[in-house]
């Protein structure tokens, strides 16, 4: 069946203290297949345990009616969050076998686990951190550097509020300092004005010594030692106003350098907010391309439908190379120029029959047949069957896959028998093991003979000619069969003619062989000119292959212009110069004009 809802989680739902019963609208196949997370008040989830904390009613019918019910054995605690999802296991149990039951109930399952897995992806992916397809930073990476701004915005902040308290400490201090100056200031004029009256009051003194005598004298040393500590304090209290300035100044500056310390502590508290915030862009990004790419497959591969889709999931139009399984006819169907085709045979194995009984003037024949199946074929691989007898192509129509008519009316009690041809392609396979039958020269293999275009064969180790013939290697490879040919060879030769007697000039000499195995075969013709018969014995130089030492070779016919004389041939010294011999005893004489055939055997 098919699974309509995209919707892979249910919750979170949030306790009540009174609340037992959750419900879910999700298929699963068993209970086991369901995931319950509870999560407390300090947001820590745990994954509750079937059975033992939690039992599952499912709905009898998971196609028609997904979904069902978790029951917690008590209510769930006010603020707790309960959530629902499924947790069905990542493995392919199907089995399908060559010539084995393939029912449609099996792959529909096959299908739901595969979408039912799908969607669990799906929403595992929506709330993980996704970076953008042509970044090169990992999730890991991009978790670490949003960790990373965060920490350092709260130190950058922390750093910041330390640094505004020592400008104010600073500033304190420098306020105090300068108040403690001014005390100083005050007080070294206030010693300045008390040793200048001291002195005023010594000199007094001393007049009246001169006049009072010794006690006044005594007076005046007293009131000069006074002066002079007022003095000593005096210079003391500037020393220490002079002090307390400089303190300030410093504190002054202290506090200058705080306050540009927490300017730039909040520069970089702001800067690692906006990265923080550019980060999460990035993250926001990466979810929307996770769900782009999620939804471009879907809309390709769209699942399993009763009847043909006529728009994309997202509405948009349908396009060629688009997918789906028809839940009717248990077929995939691909999209094409002309509309939704099967994506493959719709015949499950080499045949399948289909039998009906017609009504009265029925031409349509579609759907189940008397057996219940469903007719399903591939169009131009059918033959069908009128109450036993064959039908012509031209007596039907059957290019849809899923109907038959007739050219004429069926009477009623009609028998009407279809079978449907599964088709198949075969994997590539290595020509070398083949032993039997034909099969095109194109799809043999390196070590097996060549053909080329033009028909001509080379054996293992030639090169392929133009033309028709067979091509064999220019170095032999010789067989220990006798019954093997290992070597074919044809060509010219120049040879070389001379006589042993008088001198005679030969102006045509020409050669042909055809070698056969070991067997050589040569046509010589040669021209002694216009000097009529020479001297001496013929010797023939220069075949083309060495001759087996002391091989007699029958010549044949020689043909001269003196008429048809009966010759042999053997070597002469060299295994590829030949002399000429009569039947008679004696060596052949120069004839003026002659052709000789010439059978030998040769080692090579």
């Amino acid at each position: 069946m098919t699974i309509s809802s995209e919707t892979r989680k249910a919750g979170p739902y949030t306790g009540n203290g009174l609340t037992t019963s959750f419900s879910f609208a999700f298929k699963v196949f068993t209970a086991a297949d369901l995931l319950v997370v509870r999560t407390d008040l300090s947001l820590i989830e745990s994954t509750l345990t079937l059975n033992t904390d939690y039992t599952v009613t499912l709905n009898s019918n998971q196609d028609s009616n997904p979904g069902g019910t978790v029951v917690l054995p008590t209510a769930l605690t006010t603020g707790f969050l309960l959530t629902l999802s499924s947790q069905v296991g990542a493995l392919q149990a199907t089995d399908l076998t060559n010539q084995g039951g393939f029912y449609p109930s099996v792959l529909n399952t096959a299908l739901d686990k595969l979408t039912i897995l799908v969607q669990q992806l799906k929403e595992q992916v929506g709330r993980a951190v996704k970076t953008d397809i042509s970044s090169s930073v990992t999730p890991a990476q991009l978790i670490a550097t949003l960790t990373t701004n965060a920490a350092n915005a709260v130190a950058s902040a922390a750093s910041a509020a330390t640094s505004a308290a020592n400008a104010l400490a600073s500033q304190v201090a420098a306020a105090a300092s300068a108040a403690a100056a001014l005390v100083s200031q005050n007080s070294a004029s206030s010693s300045a004005s008390s040793a200048s009256a001291s002195a005023s009051t010594a000199t007094t003194q001393a007049a009246l010594a001169t006049t009072n005598g010794a006690a006044q004298v005594s007076l005046a040393t007293t009131q000069a030692n006074n002066s002079a500590t007022s003095a000593t304090n005096s210079a003391n209290s500037a020393t220490a106003s002079a002090n307390s300035a400089a303190a300030a100044l410093t504190s002054k500056n202290n506090a200058a350098t705080s306050e540009t310390n927490a300017a730039a502590s909040a520069a970089a508290a702001l800067t690692s907010k906006n990265n923080a915030a550019t980060s999460e862009t990035n993250a926001a990004s990466s979810a929307t391309a996770a769900a782009n790419s999620y939804n471009t497959f879907h809309n390709q591969y769209q699942g399993a439908y009763a009847t043909a889709p006529t728009t994309r999931p997202d509405s948009s139009a349908l396009q060629i190379g688009d997918l789906y399984f028809n839940t009717t006819t248990n077929s995939m169907q691909v999209r094409g120029g002309s509309g939704w085709t099967n994506a493959g045979s719709s015949v499950n194995g080499t045949t399948r029959r289909f039998k009906y009984v017609a009504t009265a003037g029925q031409t349509t024949f579609t759907g189940a047949d008397a057996n219940s199946n469903i007719l399903a074929y591939d169009a131009g691989y059918i033959d069908a069957y009128l109450n036993g007898i064959r039908l012509d192509a031209t007596d039907y129509t059957a290019s849809s896959g899923t109907s038959f008519v007739l050219s004429s009316a069926a009477v009623v009690g009609d028998e009407l028998n279809i079978i449907a041809f599964g088709t198949f392609s075969i994997a590539n396979f290595d020509g070398a093991g083949i032993n039997a039958g034909t099969v095109s020269p194109t799809k043999l293999t390196a070590g097996a003979p060549a053909w080329s275009n033009g028909g001509s064969l080379a054996l293992p180790g030639a090169t392929s000619q133009t033309g028709t013939g067979i091509s064999f290697p220019s170095t032999q490879n010789a067989s220990s069969d006798a019954n093997t040919l290992d070597d074919y060879e044809e060509g010219t030769f120049t040879p070389t003619l001379t006589n042993t007697g008088s001198t005679s000039t030969f102006s045509i000499v020409q050669g042909k062989y055809t070698k056969v195995g070991k067997i050589v075969t040569c046509v010589v013709s040669f021209d002694g000119g216009a000097s009529g018969a020479a001297t001496g014995n013929l010797l023939l130089a220069g075949l083309p292959f060495p001759a087996i030492s002391n091989n007699w070779g029958n010549v044949g016919n020689w043909t001269a212009s003196t008429g048809n004389v009966g010759a042999v041939v053997t070597p002469n010294g060299s295994s590829t110069t030949v002399q000429f011999w009569i039947g008679g005893g004696s060596y052949a004489p120069i004839m003026s004009f002659a052709t000789a055939v010439i059978v030998y055997q040769t080692n090579t």
